[in-house]
């Protein structure tokens, strides 16, 4: 595929998106793909963009199949604008490359990058994806209790070091306003 300073340059110029300005964030995206990620950070801080562009990252520099990848945020909001910036920044990358090589093997495997493979939603919403496709035959379907995966987790997260408690936890956050 490309490498990653041609990720990034294409990151900079054909999307716009400055991701030198905050270290945190740059290492959130180029971090091995073997590394799982938990971003937690304040509304506005950039979270969607970081994990937009970390799947992107994946697809065009790790050579990693989009059907490989589940994305999970906890609300069908933050779902459907991660699915959304996929398929927009995932095009404009791709038409970038189409514009700018002659290599017909790279033209070939950027060709057969498919966006909607990428498995995109709250955690409920893939829990019950997967249960309903791994239902033995004859059986109901699975029925998943709304929010309390998410609730869960969100409580485990927040309670275990009561960093809730600590606005510096959360820079960016409106948290810090109060």
């Amino acid at each position: 595929m490309i490498t990653q300073e041609e990720f990034e340059e294409i990151v900079v110029n054909v999307l716009e998106r400055d991701i030198s300005s905050n270290e945190d964030q740059k290492k959130a995206i180029i971090a091995k793909s073997n590394e799982s990620l938990f971003l937690v950070a304040g509304p506005g801080s950039g979270k969607t963009t970081v994990m937009v562009l970390k799947i992107l990252k994946y697809i065009f520099v790790d050579d990693i199949s989009p059907e490989e990848i589940f994305a999970t945020t906890f609300t069908r909001k933050a779902a459907d604008e991660l699915y959304s910036r996929i398929l927009g920044w995932g095009d404009q990358i791709k038409n970038h490359i189409f514009d700018t090589t002659d290599d017909f093997d790279l033209i070939g495997e950027i060709n057969r990058i498919d966006f909607n493979q990428i498995k995109v939603g709250t955690i409920d919403k893939l829990a019950e994806e997967i249960m309903r496709q791994n239902k033995q035959p004859g059986t109901n379907n699975p029925i998943v209790i709304e929010k309390f995966v998410a609730n869960s987790a969100m409580i485990k997260i927040l309670s275990e070091d009561e960093r809730y408690k600590n606005a510096s936890s959360y820079p960016n956050s409106r948290f810090n306003e109060l």
